[in-house]
This record gives structure tokens, sequence and C-alpha cells, in this order.
């Protein structure tokens, strides 16, 4: 029976990340922020930086919302998803959350919470991000041009 109830569970995730991120397919670019607002300085912690590389190693054209984009995207930003790491931390944990918005501010997809122990703060917010980057993980991604309207 747990076996069953398990396996049920785990399909509905499924289904819902999908159909989260039906249209990710058609987004070639991705702009990280520079500067999210549980830090205090740019790129504060390497956490933008960080964010960006991991992006970068799912296959999206990544940059920092500071840098200077393709001609493509700069003629039209909305060619691009926009990430941002959400900081839901407590007294004893880091907790971190990826968001994905298109360029109207729309939320398309919320990652799972990652979470550290961690007592450095470089540290903690690295191993937060990267458990939360999991779920974007699983998302099945490869650029289509043939997607875009």
């Amino acid at each position: 029976m747990k076996k069953v109830l398990l396996f049920l569970i785990l399909v509905v995730s499924m289904i819902t990340s999908w159909s989260q991120t039906e249209n990710f397919n058609k987004y070639k670019y991705l702009i990280v922020d520079r500067k999210f607002d549980f830090v205090q300085q740019v790129d504060g912690y390497k956490t933008s930086s960080f964010t960006k590389f991991l992006f970068k190693k799912k296959g999206f054209d990544a940059y920092l919302d500071n840098e200077e984009f393709d001609d493509d995207l700069a003629q039209n930003s909305c060619k691009a998803l926009y990430a941002e790491v959400k900081d839901n931390s407590g007294f004893l944990n880091t907790r971190s959350v990826i968001e994905i918005t298109d360029c109207k501010g729309k939320l398309l997809f919320k990652s799972s919470e990652g979470t550290s122990k961690q007592k450095d703060y470089a540290k903690a917010y690295r191993e937060s991000i990267r458990e939360a980057f999991e779920s974007v993980i699983a998302i099945p991604y490869a650029y289509d041009p043939s997607l875009l309207e």
C-alpha cells in the first residue's frame, strides 16, 4: 500500500512539474538577477554567479542582468526567462527557492525548497541553491526555435 501511495505521489509531482514547464523549450535565454533581495551587495556570497553557472550547465544561454546581451536578446527581452532565488531561511537553516518568470512577471516555475545547516553563509547558500536546483534539473529542456510564435 505504501509503495502504491509513493508511486502516485511521484507521478502527480512529475505531471505537475511538466505542466508548469510546458513552454520552457521556446526560450533560449535566461537572465539572473545580479543582486537578490536577501543579500546586501551585488552577487553577495556569489549567489547570482552560482545560479547563472547552474543554468548554463542546464543548457540555457544565461546572463546576469547587468551583462551585455546578445543582439537578439537586446532587441526583445521577452525572448528570455528570468530567474531569482528567494530566501526562506530560519534561525538554524538556510532555505532557498528558485523562481522562474517570463518577461511580464508571470511565475512559470517554483522549485522545491533547498536547505542547508552550514554556518558559513557562502557555503550555506551554495548548498541550498544547489539542492533547490535539483527540481530544475528534472525539467526536460532543449531549446527549440520552431516553438517561437
